[in-house]
């Protein structure tokens, strides 16, 4: 799935979702120096589906993120990058 959103209310962010039966990985794309890998894992709670996981970039900033489903394949998420909040769309 196609991933779009704004890290630090300045830099796009563009990338992918893999999702599997109990996790899967996410890949974004910002800035010259933006590239991070995450995985997550799937939860249920009493809002829902969602799912947590952990960023890592090349640049080694790195943050956890978090995600709501709001269908079976789209939804919002919100993280942090070494402080930065960013979130996205997918």
């Amino acid at each position: 799935m196609e991933v779009a959103g704004m890290l630090g209310g300045t830099e796009a962010l563009t990338g992918s979702m893999t999702h599997y039966d109990d996790g899967g990985t996410i890949e974004l794309f910002g800035g010259p120096n933006t590239h991070c890998i995450g995985n997550f894992e799937y939860h249920r709670r009493n809002r829902g589906i969602g799912g947590e996981g952990t960023l890592v970039c090349d640049d080694r900033r790195m943050g956890p993120f978090s995600f709501a489903l709001s269908g079976m394949r789209h939804g919002v998420g919100y993280g942090t990058l070494n402080g930065v909040p960013y979130s996205f769309r997918f």
